[in-house]
């Protein structure tokens, strides 16, 4: 009897096991990899990039076939251009693994708030895409460039934003979550990486581009683009982003190059940690500590002993901090807090931002900032003298 009681528990609890219910054949769908936004006139231009399946996957199916196409519409709404596509793409559009959204940059001098509401009120959009600019161009231009290495172009663009951010200290990271968290900040601004297109364009947009060694055109990660609101109003150049990202605490592994006797020496920055503390009520103070490695020595400069080692990391705080201070100084002449001194004050002196909470801007212009930066030199590495030195003495006694 407690047999039979049993199958027919387990019997019931069949009909509560509902399967995939709501699963979609990959037949029946368009997945949306890239998201590009664009203005014409007073409309927005959407572009779209989808994958194709076949060529994906690869086996037996594999053609000639573009592993990615691109659709665009126009519509008064984002939402509307992309409704609009619907005539175009040949199967219903998936948004759920959606990777990367980009903006043109005259968009986004003009200002991104209206495209924004869609891309986070949508339940099939996720929060984890990342968010770019087209650096000098629109957004429907830089996706149609192929990318070698990569099939789809977006995982090619991440992957570099990853590399760059991770081992040469450039570039941000952006979410869609933490841009808007930002925008909507009255203490801290946004900043987003720009994006663009290197070489022959035309034949950039060819399959053949990626199938030549050295191909025809190139996507290169730029500079920080600085946002004042919802609106770009500037860019960081290279010293500048670098310096940014020393600041907020984004360096996991970089360079730094100084001048050393007769030639160069470059570091590799194995760790780097910031930390912000207001000082007398009224001087920002940026302390950097970072240890670094000696990554290669063009000069006859030997490191022998300590003092050799301090001369060492002297001369790269002394960089970590003159980058700092360009970086500074070129937000304060744009007048945007985007490295959150402004979000640092409001959490840890909540009273005095009350204070200057209705004229941030203006204190943040005025206010002194301070870079502190402190090198700890961990490894040398296994030679002592460079091989520099040694060619220099063999080319004298030639001589």
């Amino acid at each position: 009897m407690r047999k039979i009681s049993l199958f027919l528990f387990l019997l019931l609890l069949l009909f509560l096991l509902t399967g995939c219910w709501s699963s979609r054949e990959l037949t029946d769908i368009t997945i949306a990899t890239t998201l590009g936004i664009d203005k014409i006139e007073d409309e927005f231009q959407v572009t779209l990039q989808v994958l194709n399946p076949n060529e994906i996957a690869g086996g037996a199916n594999v053609t000639t076939q573009s592993p990615v196409s691109n659709y665009s519409e126009t519509g008064k709404t984002v939402f509307e251009a992309l409704r609009e596509l619907t005539k175009v793409t040949p199967r219903k559009l998936f948004f759920s693994h959606l990777r990367l959204v980009v903006y043109g940059e005259e968009v986004a001098k003009e200002g991104i708030v209206d495209s924004l509401d869609v891309l986070v009120r949508d339940h099939e959009l996720r929060t984890d895409f990342m968010v770019i600019i087209a650096k000098g161009s629109t957004a429907k231009t830089l996706m149609k460039a192929f990318t070698p290495l990569e099939k789809i172009p977006a995982n090619k663009i991440i992957g570099s934003l990853e590399s760059t951010h991770d081992f040469f200290g450039l570039g941000k990271l952006e979410h869609i979550d933490e841009l808007i968290s930002s925008i909507i900040s009255k203490s801290k601004d946004s900043v987003l990486t720009g994006v663009y297109v290197k070489g022959d364009l035309d034949e950039g947009t060819k399959l053949q581009n990626v199938e030549k060694i050295s191909p025809d055109a190139l996507v290169y990660i730029d500079n920080l683009g600085i946002f004042k609101n919802d609106q770009l109003i500037g860019w960081f150049n290279e010293e500048e982003s670098r310096g940014f990202n020393y600041i907020t605490d984004e360096v996991k592994n970089s360079l730094e190059s100084v001048d050393m006797k007769d030639g160069t020496l470059t570091v590799e920055i194995k760790k780097s940690n910031a930390s912000f503390k207001l000082k007398n009520k009224q001087e920002i103070q940026v302390n950097i500590s970072s240890e670094v490695s000696v990554a290669d020595i063009d000069t006859s400069f030997k490191i022998e002993n300590q003092s050799d080692v301090k001369q060492i990391e002297e001369l790269v705080a002394s960089k970590i901090e003159q980058l700092c201070q360009l970086s500074i100084n070129r937000a304060k002449e744009m007048g945007t807090d985007v490295f959150g001194f402004g979000e640092y004050i409001e959490h840890f002196n909540h009273e005095k931002w009350k204070e200057w909470e209705g004229d941030w801007t203006e204190h943040f212009i005025e206010m002194p900032v301070k870079v502190n930066a402190n090198v700890d030199l961990k490894n040398s590495g296994v030679i002592k003298k460079p091989f520099y030195y040694k060619i220099e003495k063999n080319r004298k006694e030639e001589q």
